[in-house]
């Protein structure tokens, strides 16, 4: 026996076949191609709802910025999701081939897609003097004006 001989080893490595959806990589089908069933507002959120809480575990800010506002859905299938900065933008457009993948193939609609757009906030005066207190309080309640005079308050600084 020869010991310095060598043996072949062969190994096989099974690939695992993924779904497949042209439409979200962009290949050269058209969405015309892919199932476009009808679905209720019901359905879509309730699928939506689910994309959001396999992500909970895993990304919680991506969760956040899928539930914190209520996504709007048009007749053509597109979704608008209002977020609350850029980073949630990010976010979404980063897994959104995931995203659109699952959403897709649950609804058997293949129009659908996503739009985000970020929420603008209105900018609350912020009283800070304790005149400016009091005139706020006065504009959400004229009686306090009332009671200010009727009670002889002063300010005091």
């Amino acid at each position: 026996m020869d010991s310095g001989a060598i043996h072949k080893i062969s190994l096989k490595i099974n690939q695992t076949k993924e779904k497949h959806d042209p439409a979200v990589k962009g290949e050269t089908e058209s969405p015309a191609d892919f199932p476009s069933e009808n679905f209720s507002r019901e359905q879509f959120i309730a699928a939506w709802n689910n994309i959001a809480d396999s992500f909970k575990d895993n990304s919680l800010a991506l969760y956040l910025a899928m539930t914190r506002h209520k996504p709007a859905i048009n007749q053509s299938g597109n979704v608008k999701l209002t977020v609350d900065n850029a980073i949630q933008t990010d976010l979404i457009q980063e897994k959104k081939p995931e995203i659109l993948s699952t959403l897709r193939r649950a609804l058997k609609n293949y129009q659908i897609n996503i739009e985000t757009r970020i929420a603008t906030k209105k900018r609350a005066d912020k009283a800070y003097l304790p005149t400016e207190k009091l005139q706020k309080l006065i504009q959400k309640n004229p009686n306090v004006e009332k009671l200010q005079k009727t009670l002889g308050l002063d300010l005091e600084y």
